[in-house]
């Protein structure tokens, strides 16, 4: 693995914790209480999941199995 990806895994981590506290910050602040923080924190790993699987079968090169 390459430094570079290394780089890139760390940040995307520190970014999906940071967005989970941010909207964690804010529900309790708005005191919307029909969404569980915990729910709410599996909905978006769940989206951030989709998008890099999304992304990673753009990027990778399709490979016909012969």
């Amino acid at each position: 693995m390459s430094e570079l990806s290394s780089s890139a895994q760390i940040f995307l981590l520190l970014l999906l914790l940071i967005i989970c506290v941010l909207i964690i910050h804010l529900l309790i602040r708005k005191r919307f209480t029909y969404l569980p923080e915990s729910v709410a924190i599996i909905y978006i790993g769940g989206i951030f999941g989709l998008v890099l699987k999304i992304y990673n079968q753009w990027t990778t090169p399709n490979q016909e199995s012969t």
